[in-house]
């Protein structure tokens, strides 16, 4: 029997490549619980982020024409939003807002950092000794980003983030086992001041990509 394709998209936002009022537009489509939550943000450029991500699913209800989900967005136990017919996650960082989203049968997870200077060592807890020696070995900046987008999408794959033993789960290797769940992690090469990773549990999938 012939496996059909899951179809699993990725949309990228660049945020300043969008007006404010476009942005802004979004928020007159979500339900009171969501702009609720718009209007909790001190800072003017987290609620814009927060736009940015409903602003994504909008497009890609837009195009499945199921513009009416958005009302019946709701955040789950794990506080994870989540849409009736839709598995979706969102990440933001900086500038850049990315959505990766499929149907009920894949489970996504996808994770953006901004690569700005920290101190490694401090931000190691979540890795396995296995992963913080690959980190540590050589290009500790730039594997630190890597292993951390790699972990985040995995976590948020699995439904439950860190709430999960995030060091019991090696993500080193492109394909991740968690109990009887394989799923497949991805870089996305976004820009090189940024890491980003994709993570999916179906073994044939049509990706397609959308840059805004």
């Amino acid at each position: 029997m012939i496996e059909t394709p899951a179809d699993l998209s990725v949309y990228i936002l660049y945020l300043k490549k969008v007006s404010i009022n476009e942005i802004e537009k979004t928020y007159n489509v979500l339900n009171s619980e969501d702009q609720r939550r718009s209007k909790s943000f001190k800072k003017e450029e987290d609620r814009y982020r927060f736009l940015g991500g409903r602003y994504l699913i909008l497009n890609h209800l837009l195009k499945t024409k199921e513009t009416a989900q958005l009302k019946n967005l709701s955040i789950d136990e794990y506080k994870r939003p989540n849409l009736p017919k839709f598995n979706f996650s969102i990440s933001h960082a900086k500038d850049r807002v990315v959505l990766a989203i499929s149907d009920l049968a894949t489970a996504v997870g996808i994770d953006i950092e901004y690569k700005r200077e920290i101190h490694v060592p401090h931000y190691l807890e979540p890795f396995s000794d296995s992963e913080r020696q690959y980190i540590m070995r050589r290009d500790t900046f730039n594997r630190f980003y890597q292993c951390w987008t790699r972990k985040e999408s995995v976590l948020k794959a699995l439904g439950r983030g860190f709430l999960l033993d995030s060091q019991g789960i090696d993500i080193l290797s492109d394909k991740v086992k968690f109990g009887k769940i394989e799923l497949q992690v991805m870089p996305l090469n976004i820009d090189t001041q940024y890491s980003c990773h994709l993570c999916f549990d179906q073994k044939n999938v049509n990706l397609d990509f959308h840059h805004l």
